[in-house]
């Protein structure tokens, strides 16, 4: 069975890592040219399609692929066109390397957690490389839970904590932190015709055109606070790199840490016939004033509340900072 999967934030889906339990069928045999016009169906969507640098290696790869050519041949092919295409952020996986990556992403992932240190609220969001309805169903419940436990303490803030965050599934993050997020669009996906695809959270819900993607178990509930702190770091890619662009221009947010990894895109999946499998940014992230992220994000983003001087100030004395002049 083949599967062409929105990988991040796309069109109907925004997730942000396309898995899945290995295709069972047989894959049919295709002639080489055939299995490049398989791949060049989504390359033709990369983010950078339409530069004459993708025209070049376009026209070069079809010459070069004949009836002649070994899959192997063409793996190579794809392979390179991938990054010419969309980017760094973009790969090409051989069966062989699927079925490993989707062994090792069949692993129980860690779920959020929630720790108070005094007067500050601490929601850890770890990676999430899986697409499992249960397993996303766990991510959301947990930190929605962990948070309701604090619904009535009188805290100052609380701190987001992605710097491990190496990516995944961006849909049950972003849910999980709903209770910190004002209603509306958070995320967008801006593409290369300048199209833009809105992630929106409604209460505890994550939307795209509508269509439910995360939503917590429970009551959908909101908490009020003062201050949101985004802690960010150099290993924090992808989804995690999501969740902290879904709270830039968060009235009461500002981030922390070091710049991050950089792969601030959506991605798009293709299994092709033989079990390889494609991954190809296509668009890039833009938060909710429309402003569109290309590369590494810098500390210090703060929303319109959040002004506040932070220079040598942790996540925490940040907050305690402006709770004292409340």
């Amino acid at each position: 069975m083949r599967r062409t999967v929105l990988v991040v934030l796309v069109a109907a889906v925004l997730g942000a890592c396309a898995t899945g339990a290995p295709s069972t069928d047989t894959p049919r045999a295709v002639s080489a040219p055939d299995y490049l016009e398989e791949a060049l169906a989504l390359l033709d969507d990369g983010l950078h399609a339409g530069t004459d640098a993708w025209a070049a290696a376009r026209e070069d790869a079809v010459e070069q692929v004949t009836a002649a050519t070994s899959i192997a041949d063409v793996h190579a092919v794809v392979d390179r066109l991938a990054t010419i295409a969309g980017g760094p952020h973009s790969t090409f996986r051989t069966p062989e390397e699927v079925r490993a990556w989707e062994a090792e992403s069949a692993d129980t992932p860690d779920l959020p957690s929630v720790e108070v240190d005094v007067d500050v609220g601490v929601l850890t969001l770890p990676p999430f490389p899986v697409d499992e309805p249960e397993l996303v169903q766990q991510y959301v419940d947990a930190g929605l839970a962990g948070i309701a436990e604090h619904t009535d303490a009188d805290l100052c803030g609380w701190v987001i904590d992605v710097q491990f965050n190496t990516g995944g599934n961006a849909h049950p993050m972003i849910a999980a932190a709903s209770p910190l997020l004002t209603d509306g669009p958070v995320l967008g996906l801006r593409e290369q015709d300048g199209t833009v695809t809105e992630l929106v959270v409604d209460g505890n819900s994550v939307l795209v055109d509508d269509q439910v993607l995360a939503v917590g178990s429970g009551d959908p509930f909101k908490v009020s606070t003062p201050s949101v702190a985004v802690r960010q770091g150099r290993m924090t890619a992808s989804a995690g790199e999501a969740v902290v662009v879904a709270f830039s221009g968060e009235a009461t947010a500002r981030t922390f840490g070091a710049p991050t990894r950089g792969f601030t895109s959506g991605n798009r999946y293709l299994e092709l016939s033989d079990g390889a499998g494609l991954t190809v940014t296509t668009g890039l992230f833009q938060d909710r004033r429309g402003t569109a992220y290309d590369g590494r994000l810098a500390p210090g983003i703060e929303g319109a509340d959040a002004v506040t001087a932070a220079d040598g100030l942790t996540e925490e004395e940040w907050i305690r900072e402006r709770c004292s002049r409340r």
